[in-house]
């Protein structure tokens, strides 16, 4: 399909210019508070026709549909996937606000037919490959080049834990 014509942002490889602020080792930041129940029961009502809508553009743009990973315009995907939770919805919000490469969440959707899969999570699109589709392909130091990125988010993530008082740490944990 010739797409010279179709602004950049419909089509599946558009990202947009995200600025991650540096990754902070002196506190780790507060977890929101998840969103009002009847207002993630909306939105999961939206990512049900959001879904359906990810279909005819998968096809439109010739790339596979992937139920649980939808692709959609704009840059953005829609994860809704066995065993997502609202932790993990939370999870991210807090590794964005202390500095990792993680999507920006847009919203979160409940789906409370669907016990399988109770969240749905609006995201952006991530720049790049996917690490489980390209990993094969690597030479072994491109491998260990890989591993050594999650490996210093660990250690920041340990450094700021380490130097905390105790009772701040237990407040964190209780947070999550």
């Amino acid at each position: 399909m010739n797409f010279r014509l179709i602004p950049r942002c419909f089509l599946p490889d558009f990202t947009w210019k995200d600025n991650i602020r540096r990754i902070s080792k002196e506190r780790v930041p507060p977890t929101p508070r998840p969103t009002h129940p009847r207002l993630r029961r909306i939105w999961g009502i939206l990512h049900d026709f959001m879904q359906r809508f990810s279909q005819s553009y998968c096809n439109w743009v010739g790339i596979p549909f992937d139920n649980q990973i939808a692709q959609l315009p704009f840059g953005l995907i829609l994860k809704w996937s066995d065993g997502t939770l609202i932790e993990e919805v939370l999870a991210m919000q807090v590794a964005r606000a202390a500095g990792f490469p993680v999507p920006r969440v847009i919203c979160y959707g409940d789906h409370p037919d669907t016990p399988h899969a109770p969240v749905s999570i609006l995201m952006t699109r991530m720049p790049g490959e996917q690490l489980g589709q390209a990993y094969e392909t690597l030479s072994r130091e491109d491998k260990d080049s890989v591993l050594q990125k999650p490996k210093g988010y660990l250690e920041a993530v340990a450094g700021r834990i380490r130097g905390a008082r105790i009772e701040s740490v237990l407040w964190w944990v209780l947070q999550l």
